[in-house]
């Protein structure tokens, strides 16, 4: 994949906040004179400084003082392109034991130091580099990067703790290998590749994975884990003097236990002929997959073939979506150019429909190809492509984490200086450029092709799967200006306006991109509708993009292609939401694409009837997942067949999509969206006039706007629970959900004590009582979390893992004891005061992080009407809460005896 969509791949692997330890601090302190003698100044780039210490760490600085948030990482130019035969997955492994103590901190005191400061934290390995970061207020900066100093020399890799983290690795790997998608890819890298260690997943082998040993293990930690091979990246707001007298102070006396350790690796031989893998498995859907070789990210062809993905795959108008997905014959298509230190592959992956085969479509994928050979792009799909580029680059430097991502992530690549250059030299790319590489790397005989082909039993058919074979591994929902009223929180200010036709307009100003960011929600949503009617709330949100009043759906996706603006429906139970990124420039187009299109749209019949072929094949795709089998069932155990929350079978799903009266599409747009109310945020520092006028104007539908409903009804427990198992072959890991209905909505006096309870039990990912006893004390699974999905309606209470099938039963023994305990002695009062801290520290990070993050949360608290001085309030509602009334209250929520457990998988009960 490209580098823009590698990037946003990665932003997502943030962890929620992780209890609280205090380290004591050996490192001697360094006068301002010591430092400026110690640490070298070396450039400046669009305020990005590189600094280096004598010891070879090289220090990136970028100021961002928007938000009151540091991110402080740290990049090691290592990943599984380094490892050799025997030792496949080491360096992801080794990311996993770097939480696992060191001779200062012990086990679990890594994470329990940075969630007790509120901390978000987490690490990942790619082929070319590993990276650990922690996203924190300022005030803690000193923490993290003494917690960082210390284990890049002195982690214990302790022989008993390697062994139950060898478990949880292989839970994350048989977890990857459930999904047909990545079989496909190992097989398909496995072949273009000859010896490049790219051939080989990041996380490895199964049998190798079981062989590596603690030696081995250290061989490679002492050898790459050095300054020297290493960078440190800060972003956000911080004093750079202080900083840099901090890093100093932490790493500048470690050594190097080597002198030059980059490894060259074995250079790829170039391809001669075409080659072809067929995997047949268990499965129900068919996957195509194409690969090319191409060059890497020091090449200046890799800025030509960034353009060529965006034309060829991404774009509204693309060849493949237009040719492949909008005729049925996919439902998704996906890939690009990968952006590696070596040369990578440019690949295409397509999930395929039932009525599809693999021939026709291979032999579509290629006829466009060889037509942009023949007939070079026009300068104007060119220019688009840029475009969107460009946009969404720029989305990706929103906050703090994601600016230490740009920087670092190029840095291991190649060098940092290149994330600032990037974005001119996509905007050099002509025609001749395109055509060069097409002809260049585009060849039959530099190509590998792989078709997925499901084993069936009696009486199944073909469905469709969406692809994911993400390379990265990680540890880890009147005038209007008149009244306008002013909110001033501790961390900004915001503006409420009413509008015209009764709508709510939050403004924040405080805004240092190019960006503007909206985010709205009506209420209603699904539950509004009669149970055999929800499918239309989505297909609505798959459909308003067809056509509008003002536009066509050409000129629609025309003006997408050209903006790089952003537009997102969804709809669940409670409320249909929409969301707009624009580049300034394009932000007066955009907003009134974005209102026109949610408004007035016009649903053609030849378009709903191809979303209802699409829809219908997405739903079936789920048949092979486990997760969603049994999250599916688990909801129709616990919740009557009519509740709005109780999930249908596969069959009924498909039944109400095909009964869907194109006729009444409108009315159903007209109860949902047109009559009601909105909340929107607007996030940007344009003239706020001229766009609260553009956004009054434009969502003014000429009739006073009602405040909408939500139809959620309340659902008593079982008195007998029940356990289901759902078989599905070929499936290395089974994923299970245990629990019962719930009794609590979000505006409840209580939600804040079950908040802060779930929080100790499953909710604060690696140092919650779950996670200790059953990963990291257990290492029976890699992700195990315990969630109450408290909303305007009184949601579920569970618990989800994933885990080998052999574990499944050892791990259902010990969460249930866990719960047991949890309910009958409550949690203590050093658990209330760390879970206190973290809440309040993490409050930043975790909601107002960044400019998308703080529009969606403005919409929230009003969307649950949690006042206008929420942010101000939510310190003292959480230091409010008191231990025997949470006590109280966990006996209340929680019912070990009344568990519903439902199992998908591979599983047989081993008892």
């Amino acid at each position: 994949m490209g580098i823009k969509s590698l990037l946003e791949y990665l932003t997502a692997f943030i962890l929620v906040f992780i209890s609280f330890a205090v380290c004591s601090s050996q490192a001697k302190s360094i006068n301002p004179e010591e430092m400026k003698s110690q640490i070298k100044y070396i450039t400046e780039i669009n305020g990005i400084k590189e600094f280096e210490l004598p010891n070879g760490l090289k220090v990136l600085l970028k100021s961002n003082r928007s938000v009151p948030l540091v991110t402080f990482s740290i990049w090691y130019k290592v990943g599984s392109r380094n490892e050799t035969a025997g030792q496949y997955g080491l360096a992801h492994f080794l990311e996993h034991m770097m939480f696992k103590g060191t001779k200062k901190l012990k086990k679990g005191e890594i994470s329990a130091t940075i969630q007790g400061l509120g901390g978000v934290y987490n690490a990942f390995t790619s082929s070319d580099g590993t990276a650990y970061y922690e996203t924190i207020s300022p005030k803690y900066l000193e923490k993290v990067i003494e917690i960082e100093s210390d284990r890049i020399k002195n982690s214990t890799l302790d022989q008993n703790e390697l062994n139950l983290e060898r478990t949880v690795v292989l839970s994350e790997l048989e977890g990857d290998l459930n999904n047909p998608a990545t079989h496909l890819d190992q097989k398909v890298r496995g072949l273009a590749y000859e010896i490049s260690p790219y051939k080989h997943p990041t996380i490895g082998y199964e049998k190798e994975v079981e062989n590596i040993s603690p030696e081995m293990m250290r061989e490679f930690y002492k050898k790459f884990y050095s300054p020297n091979n290493a960078a440190i990246v800060l972003a956000g707001d911080f004093n750079e003097a202080t900083a840099l007298n901090l890093i100093t102070k932490y790493f500048g006396e470690i050594k190097n236990d080597t002198g030059n350790i980059y490894d060259s690796i074995p250079k790829e031989k170039e391809q001669i002929k075409e080659k072809r893998t067929i995997i047949k498995r268990a499965g129900s859907f068919k996957i195509l997959e194409i690969v090319y070789h191409v060059t890497d990210t020091k090449d200046n062809d890799i800025y030509p073939l960034n353009v060529l993905e965006e034309i060829l795959i991404k774009g509204k108008k693309s060849p493949l979506k237009k040719k492949l997905i909008e005729k049925g014959l996919a439902t998704e298509v996906s890939g690009g150019t990968e952006a590696n230190r070596d040369p990578g592959l440019f690949q295409i992956a397509v999930s395929l429909t039932p009525k599809a085969t693999h021939k026709k479509v291979e032999k579509i994928i290629l006829n466009e190809i060889d037509k942009l050979i023949q007939k070079p792009s026009s300068k104007k799909e060119i220019e688009g492509a840029i475009n969107r580029i460009k946009a969404s680059y720029l989305f990706g430097l929103d906050g703090t984490y994601n600016q230490a991502l740009n920087i670092g992530y190029f840095e291991v690549i190649n060098n940092w200086k290149q994330s600032q250059y990037w974005i001119d030299e996509i905007s050099k790319v002509t025609q001749k450029d395109i055509t060069k590489v097409l002809n260049k790397y585009f060849k039959k005989q530099n190509r590998t092709i792989g078709y997925f082909i499901p084993k069936l039993q009696k009486g199944e058919r073909y469905e469709a799967l969406p692809i994911n074979t993400g390379t990265v591994h990680n540890y880890k929902k009147t005038s209007p200006t008149e009244k306008a009223q002013t909110f001033t929180t501790n961390l900004f200010k915001y503006e409420k306006i009413h509008l015209q036709d009764n709508s709510d307009l939050l403004l924040y100003k405080d805004i240092d991109l190019p960006i503007t960011y909206i985010s709205g929600v009506i209420k209603g949503g699904s539950s509004l509708l009669p149970k055999d009617k929800e499918w239309y709330c989505q297909l609505i949100t798959r459909t308003l993009e067809k056509g509008s009043k003002k536009y066509t759906k050409e000129e629609i996706e025309e003006i997408l292609d050209n903006t790089g603006s952003q537009i997102n429906f969804s709809c669940d139970e409670e409320s249909f939401k929409f969301t707009l990124a624009s580049i300034n420039d394009n932000l007066p187009k955009s907003i009134d694409l974005l209102f026109d299109i949610l408004m007035n749209p016009l649903f053609p019949k030849e378009e709903i009837e191809k979303e209802k072929e699409k829809l219908t094949a997405e739903i079936n795709e789920s048949r092979d997942n486990t997760s969603e089998n049994a999250s599916r069932r688990f909801s129709q155990i616990i919740y009557p067949s009519d509740h709005p929350y109780c999930s249908n079978t596969f069959p009924e799903d498909i039944s109400l999509i095909k009964k869907i009266d194109i006729k009444k599409i409108k009315d159903v747009h007209n109860s949902l969206i047109r009559k009601n109310k909105a909340i929107i945020t607007l996030v940007s520092n344009l003239n706020n006039n001229e766009l609260i006028n553009q956004i009054n104007d434009s969502i003014d539908t000429g009739k006073p706007k009602e405040e909408g409903e939500i139809n959620i009804p309340d659902t008593l427990l079982r008195e007998n629970s029940r356990t289901e198992t759902i078989v599905l072959k070929d499936k290395m890991q089974s994923d299970v959900f245990l629990g019962h209905a719930g009794n609590l909505k979000r505006t409840d006096p209580d939600f804040y004590k079950m908040n802060i309870a779930n929080y100790i039990l499953g909710g604060s990912s690696l140092s919650s009582r779950l996670s200790k006893r059953v990963r990291d004390n257990s290492g029976l699974t890699y992700t195990i979390y315990s969630y109450i999905n408290s909303s305007h309606g009184k949601g579920e209470f569970a618990v989800y893992f994933g885990s080998n099938n052999t574990n499944v039963d050892k791990a259902l023994e010990l969460t249930k004891d866990e719960l047991k305990k949890f309910v009958n002695n409550g949690i203590t009062e050093e658990e209330l005061k760390r879970a206190k801290a973290s809440l309040i520290d993490s409050f930043v990070s975790r909601n107002l992080s960044t400019y998308k993050n703080i529009a969606s949360t403005l919409s929230g608290i009003e969307f649950y009407n949690l006042g206008e001085n929420y942010i101000n309030d939510y310190p003292g509602i959480i230091n409010s809460l008191k231990l025997d009334e949470i006590n109280i209250a966990i006996k209340k929520y929680i019912h070990p005896e009344k568990l519903n457990t439902v199992i998908a998988g591979e599983y047989k009960n081993s008892k």
